[in-house]
């Protein structure tokens, strides 16, 4: 009668060993990956906030390269009332309106711009408590 052999012990565990790392590898990857996307996510929500108000303090245009072609691209830096800076993307329409120095406000609405220098004298009179703010018509 043949005795049928089985794997020494240490090979096994060396075996399950190399699964255990594989799979620890693996993961490792997949929570790279979804941290990267995660940050290219947050990135781009920030350059396309739902409401934003301040003056312009710079504007550039360029242009995104593919295989299939390029696309343009139209950002302003803004500065809010309380001096925090943000980069905004626009569409063409708002760049080409737009000038450095000019009060921008985006709303629910729509965007609005203004020659005017101060926030109050485009939008009025401006109580603020808190982050609150009421506007009264000029």
């Amino acid at each position: 009668m043949h005795k049928i052999r089985s794997k020494p012990k240490s090979k096994q565990i060396k075996e399950s060993g190399s699964l255990v790392k594989s799979l620890l590898w693996g993961g490792v990857i997949l929570a790279g990956v979804i941290g990267v996307l995660f940050f290219a996510y947050q990135v781009k929500r920030q350059m396309r906030p739902p409401e934003y108000e301040g003056k312009i303090i710079d504007k550039w245009a360029g242009y995104s390269h593919s295989e299939e072609g390029s696309v343009p691209y139209f950002r302003l830096l803004v500065k809010t009332p309380d001096g925090q800076r943000s980069t905004v993307a626009v569409d063409q329409e708002t760049y080409d309106r737009a000038t450095v120095g000019m009060w921008i406000r985006k709303t629910k609405k729509g965007i609005d711009l203004s020659s005017i220098t101060t926030s109050a004298a485009f939008w009025g009179p401006q109580l603020k408590i808190g982050k609150l703010r009421f506007g009264f018509a000029a």
